[in-house]
């Protein structure tokens, strides 16, 4: 992508950036297109710091969206509403989970900070370790067991979900977190299980 071959909309914030009136900071999912992303890292460099851009892991939470078509989503939707997770590509996709506190609390703080905390606009912000969604699934089915009380059978197999990532070289900016990463699933579990009703007599 180049300048032209951009929305309108990112023209227009762009042209803002560029001409002093604004300071923005966008936001883009690491299954993004990487061409978009390289295009707004030498537009960010160019603009002094007038336009940050990041990628932003994979955010879960309480209440999240589960209908995304996105790996995390996905998995905690089966751990959530039923009784197995279905893990493609054998499980090795690597993901960035991001609790959505500490990224609404680093998006907040970039806002108001004169200088980007990120040099490298090709890092992943994300508030836990890089794992694979093998590695994920197990955390799930541990939470599911010790929260929830349910049992959570592990399957490999059906049709691949596409997971495209910039590349192997992906930097990471770990954000401080003040939630432990099965703390934060347990909470999400929770949020989304559907209520038990009470019984009633007739």
């Amino acid at each position: 992508p180049n300048y032209h071959s951009a929305s309108p909309i990112l023209r227009n914030l762009i042209s803002l950036c560029a001409k002093g009136f604004s300071k923005v900071v966008l936001v883009l999912p690491v299954e993004s297109d990487p061409n978009l992303g390289g295009f707004l890292r030498d537009r960010a460099r160019d603009l002094n710091g007038l336009l940050s851009f990041y990628l932003i892991g994979d955010i879960y939470g309480p209440l999240m969206d589960i209908d995304g078509k996105d790996i995390l989503s996905t998995l905690i939707s089966q751990a959530a509403l039923s009784d197995k997770i279905v893990l493609q590509n054998d499980g090795q996709d690597i993901l960035y989970p991001t609790y959505i506190s500490d990224i609404v609390n680093f998006l907040t703080s970039s806002v108001l900070e004169q200088e980007s905390p990120i040099k490298n606009s090709l890092e992943v912000v994300c508030s836990n370790e890089p794992q694979t969604a093998l590695s994920l699934a197990y955390t799930l089915q541990k939470v599911a067991a010790l929260k929830l009380d349910r049992d959570v059978g592990l399957y490999f197999g059906g049709e691949p979900l596409p997971h495209l990532k910039y590349s192997s070289q992906l930097k990471v900016h770990k954000l401080p977190s003040a939630v432990h990463m099965e703390e934060g699933l347990a909470e999400t579990l929770q949020s989304l299980c559907p209520k038990t009703q009470p019984a009633t007599l007739n």
